[in-house]
């Protein structure tokens, strides 16, 4: 990828919305510090705010939940890039990013041509949208054996959704009506 703050936004795009199965409007929305546009990034305590300070819970579920330990000292690496970026050449301090995903030191409104873009050098066709990232999320969860309840819980989803769509996907999905086969 040529645009190298593209490419930064889109990897941590990515890796959040794998990690967190977070939407990607919340994952454009974050925060390094409690606001009022969108959800933050609580190091200190290993929480994962996906709903800003005030913000009403609707349909499209928002809950905080752990950070997982695999991207904790991803973020501690980008926390402390944005909040504490190096002198210039001029001896100037850039101001710090309060914001997870920017594109020159601005929240990220769009990661519309980033996405293509990456989808293009990784010879994805157009058919996948960045909503695959909550999809492969939750998969992954389902097919580690994790309980659907707490699955469920930790993305913002309900229970019933988890197990229309992703049921399958669960290891002892209809373990017990198999085992049971052939016997009185």
């Amino acid at each position: 990828m040529e645009d190298k703050e593209g490419a930064r936004g889109i990897r941590r795009f990515v890796l959040i919305g794998l990690y967190t199965g977070t939407r990607s409007g919340a994952i454009r929305d974050l925060g390094w510090m409690p606001n009022v546009t969108g959800g933050w990034i609580d190091l200190d305590r290993g929480i994962f705010h996906r709903r800003p300070e005030g913000e009403v819970e609707t349909k499209k579920r928002k809950p905080s939940s752990r950070i997982p330990d695999r991207l904790a000292d991803t973020l501690r690496r980008w926390r402390d890039a944005d909040m504490n970026p190096p002198a210039r050449e001029d001896g100037t301090t850039p101001a710090p990013i309060p914001f997870v995903i920017h594109y020159r030191g601005v929240r990220a409104q769009s990661q519309r041509k980033s996405w293509v873009e990456a989808c293009r050098i990784a010879k994805l066709d157009g058919t996948v949208t960045p909503h695959i990232l909550r999809h492969t999320a939750v998969t992954w969860m389902m097919l580690a054996g994790n309980d659907p309840y707490d699955v469920s819980s930790y993305v913002g989803m309900s229970v019933k959704m988890l197990d229309e769509v992703y049921g399958h996907h669960h290891p002892d999905h209809q373990k017990a009506i198999a085992s049971k086969i052939g016997r009185r």
